[in-house]
């Protein structure tokens, strides 16, 4: 497993390829995403066949480390939502309505 690890380590240092173009910004803990509109289209096409088409260098890396663990609060708190959503109008069912707060079993109530 630690040389396939290495190969993919060296090929997203590849000097051949471009810097990675956009990491992101940082997200603070009180962060109101309210206002968040996703851009959508075919901005990640480039990644259809699963591999990285950037150089991806050990400090670059470390830095979307950062980035990501700042993101890391948000989504645990998204979960919660979406589990206590779950748990108080679908609890037992497959799925939740979320405007009609009802359950719903749509997989054979596997829930």
């Amino acid at each position: 497993a630690t040389g396939r690890l290495n190969d993919v380590a060296e090929v997203l240092d590849d000097p051949s390829k471009p810097d990675f173009p956009y990491l992101g910004p940082v997200v603070e803990p009180n962060h109101n995403f309210m206002s968040w509109t996703a851009p959508g289209g075919k901005r990640f096409a480039e990644y259809k066949d699963g591999a990285s088409p950037y150089r991806i260098p050990d400090d670059l890396r470390a830095k979307s480390d950062g980035v990501a663990r700042s993101r890391r609060v948000h989504i645990k708190n998204a979960m919660k939502h979406a589990w206590k959503g779950y748990e108080t109008y679908a609890f037992g069912q497959d799925e939740v309505h979320p405007q009609s707060a009802n359950g719903h079993n749509n997989w054979g109530g596997m829930g």
